[in-house]
């Protein structure tokens, strides 16, 4: 053989040793690791950005957003006082009289207990390393441990269904996206419910891949930490009940898979019932019921399927011959007894729980004023998730084509397939027509078009549940985008088995010429995708966060302390007892940073107390200073209110504009934008509304009408125009309505507040151009008779 010849024969050898490494488990092993460890250090980089730009402005680390502040301060309590603590630390105690003033607030009842004591028990370890950390500081890093472990809960249960390179990969991809409830400080019940329902979501998995008791426990002992820490946790649970309650249509359950449910749901139920924001009244008459249902329900299937060999089976006929088609109906009755048991109110669903199910519109109108309860679409999804949603909806047309065609599908499997996609479709036309309970139907339609692709195409456990997950989530972030950070985690988890077809079909050596082309093409265009996304949004989102109190919640990412200077003020500046009445949203700042009593929090756990909130602000001045010191029982001298805006000076002509403004397609406001968007609604009043459209700007938004004297003269709006005319009015600035007519805009007359007055007014500049600039304006008002 000649040099040449044997050059020849050596390049397929060395080929097929580069594709054998390529392919062998220690190598694969060895990337996959070393892609989680990557993910876990550049992930936790891009969480923790808002902590070195809140050093930047000199501020530390400062908890994010408002939610984070209720969890500090129970922690904090708990930790000078004992975890049991807890027990005492409701309306009786005057420690909780700065919430909810003047009856205060049972956070032995309203708060989950999982953040403040998980925050409490780590933080003792923390100390051992760092004797100077405070609690505070602790539970600013808190959220970037739990993106770690949910990190970690989806490489796992990728590796168990898949392989090392796609869960390393996938989790890549994971750690890239954008997600507000990881960033450092947002330390609320969503973050820490979220890692652990991660481990939750692999630990079922793997138990019921490989039919383990301990594995089983675990699951449901996770899920039970997970339940303890945040109510989103029953999106999974139901999906885990669904996987189990529809086994009996999928085959013939055994006793061991009746145990293994038994004990994966024992923790939970344990947890629940001791857990004082669950109880047994949540398991017996709200969502907790799915539990004793499912399991009823599966030992139900179990006998059914028993008939076959059973002596009733002469006489059941065809029923035993068919045990599917008899669960089946069994389970068609109790859906619709269960259905109507919740209309009549004999079940109990949070108004959130309502509106991720499309049911809103029962809810409470707290609901859907709330921003994070608005409902989402495919375009905001594809924004959150990028190009793993549309891998994920591959990975599950895969699934179910592929059992399809060999054969694993029922007899009815096309048939199914036709009806889901032609009831998708009917019920997005039906949608279209505006017609009632058109959201519900969609919700309905998709969650049961793809629930019935999995049993129909016999789809194995891991395959179901996670089909289940994802239907169930997607359901539930198309109704409210709250739950999109959820939807990530089936999200991320069916792309990287998707992934694991197309690397396997990359490297094995029998795949043809063209399966492996196009394997190499999806595999580039899944990575590039997720790399632009995460160079041209993801990152750029992490590293221009704030911390909201030092942006003054506008979002805008630009140091506005309008806040932090008024909290300082108000410490600093008011006797203990005195009562800060604002919109609910800031109530927390108010009671643990101002160190002040609120009349509302940032919970929505007294609706009525919020709509009589909603009701002074927007009231004339003298019937605010009744309701809010006959129904809140303030004393005159003792209460203080606040409220801020946004306002654009314009130089040239010796003019401000009250917000909310409209910048481009961009809307910026704060209490007056939110007044017509929510406060009178809540009121159940009428806002004076302009309507401004603008075809350049591509867009038409309700303002709040300015030149209305009915609006002006509420307390509100009249604190804040009042106030920007204490601060550029005595530079000869006056007030104009610039979107009622832009070329000559009408004047907005000073309002002539007689029974409140300034106790103090800052503001802090955002942005300027030229002769405009837009600044944020932040007032306390207090009573006249308060200084008399």
């Amino acid at each position: 053989m000649t040099r040449a010849e044997r050059g020849s024969h050596r390049e397929p050898t060395r080929k097929r040793r580069l594709v054998s490494i390529l392919a062998s488990r220690r190598f694969s092993l060895v990337l996959g690791l070393t892609l989680l460890l990557f993910s876990a250090i550049y992930g936790s980089h891009l969480r923790l950005q808002l902590v070195w730009n809140s050093n930047k402005y000199g501020y530390g680390p400062t908890l994010y957003e408002l939610d984070p502040f209720q969890e500090y301060f129970v922690a904090n309590i708990l930790l000078e006082r004992g975890l049991d603590y807890l027990t005492y630390l409701n309306h009786y105690n005057n420690l909780t009289h700065i919430f909810w003033y003047p009856w205060g607030r049972d956070f032995t009842h309203s708060v989950y207990i999982g953040l403040p004591f998980f925050s409490i028990i780590t933080y003792q370890v923390a100390k051992v390393f760092n004797p100077a950390l405070t609690l505070y500081e602790w539970m600013v890093y808190l959220p970037p441990l739990f993106f770690i472990i949910s990190l970690v809960g989806v490489y796992l249960a990728l590796r168990e269904v898949s392989g090392d390179v796609s869960a390393g990969l996938a989790s890549l991809v994971y750690s890239l996206m954008f997600n507000s409830r990881q960033l450092a400080g947002f330390t609320v019940k969503y973050s820490i419910g979220l890692a652990f329902l991660s481990l939750a979501v692999y630990l079922h998995i793997r138990a019921w891949k490989r039919k383990d008791y301990l594995t089983a426990s675990l699951a449901g002992l996770a899920l039970g930490l997970a339940a303890l820490s945040w109510a989103g946790f029953n999106v999974v649970f139901a999906a885990m009940v669904a996987h189990i309650v529809l086994i009996p249509l999928l085959r013939s359950p055994s006793k061991q898979e009746v145990l293994m449910w038994i004990l994966e749901y024992l923790p939970l139920f344990i947890l629940q019932l001791a857990a004082p924001t669950y109880g047994l009244r949540y398991i017996v008459r709200s969502v907790g019921i799915l539990g004793p249902a499912s399991l009823i329900l599966l030992l139900i299937g179990y006998a059914v399927h028993r008939l076959k060999v059973g002596r009733f089976a002469p006489q059941l006929g065809t029923l035993a011959e068919r045990p599917s088609i008899l669960y089946l109906l069994i389970l068609v009755l109790v859906a619709l007894g269960g259905t109507y048991v919740v209309l009549r109110g004999g079940i109990a669903l949070a108004g959130k729980a309502l509106a991720a199910v499309g049911l809103g519109s029962l809810s409470h109108v707290l609901v859907e004023t709330v921003a994070e309860y608005q409902p989402s679409g495919a375009q905001d999804i594809i924004a959150s998730l990028g190009i793993a949603v549309v891998y994920a909806v591959l990975s599950i047309s895969y699934i179910v084509l592929s059992n399809l065609l060999r054969k694993r599908s029922s007899r009815y499997g096309w048939y199914v397939l036709i009806a889901s996609l032609v009831v998708i479709i009917g019920a997005l036309i039906y949608s279209r027509q505006g017609l009632p309970a058109s959201t519900f139907a969609v919700s309905l339609a998709t969650a049961v078009g793809l629930i019935s692709l999995g049993i129909a195409s016999m789809s194995r456990d891991d395959e179901f549940f996670l089909i289940v997950l994802f239907a169930l989530a997607l359901v539930g972030s198309l109704n409210i985008s709250y739950f999109i950070y959820l939807l990530a985690v089936p999200t991320v988890i069916l792309a990287g088995m998707l992934l694991h077809v197309i690397v396997t079909r990359m490297l094995v050596g029998r795949t043809s010429l063209l399966t492996r082309i196009l394997s190499i093409v999806l595999l580039l265009i899944f990575l590039s995708s997720a790399a632009l996304q995460a160079s041209t949004m993801w990152v750029r989102a992490y590293s221009a966060q704030l911390p909201t109190l030092v942006e003054a919640s506008l979002g805008l990412n630009v140091e506005a302390p309008v806040w932090v200077d008024a909290l300082r003020w108000i410490r600093e500046n008011t006797s203990k007892d005195s009562v800060i009445v604002s919109w609910w949203d800031y109530g927390y700042w108010i009671s643990v940073v101002g160190q002040r009593a609120s009349v509302a929090d940032g919970a929505t756990i007294n609706a009525t107390q919020i709509e009589i909130l909603a009701d002074a602000l927007t009231s004339t001045e003298e019937r605010a200073l009744d309701i809010m010191t006959q129904k809140f029982r303030i004393r005159p001298d003792k209460l203080y209110v606040a409220a801020y805006e946004v306002f654009l000076v314009d130089t040239s002509t010796s003019t401000f504009s009250p917000g909310p403004l409209v910048l481009g397609g961009t809307i910026l406001g704060a209490d007056a934008a939110k007044g017509v968007a929510a406060i009178y609604k809540i009121a159940g009043k009428n806002p004076p509304v302009y309507v401004y459209s603008s075809s350049a700007a591509g867009v038409a938004v309700g303002l709040p009408d300015w030149t209305s004297k009915n609006l002006t003269s509420t307390l509100l709006y009249g604190m804040l125009l009042d106030a920007a005319y204490r601060v550029w009015g005595p530079s000869g600035f006056r007030a104009v309505f610039i979107y009622k007519d832009p070329q000559i805009p009408p004047e907005i007359p000073r309002p002539n507040l007689t029974l409140f007055e300034p106790a103090y007014i800052s503001t802090s500049l955002l942005f300027s151009q030229g002769s405009y600039s837009v600044y944020v304006l932040l007032a306390v008002y207090k009573p006249v008779v308060a200084t008399t």
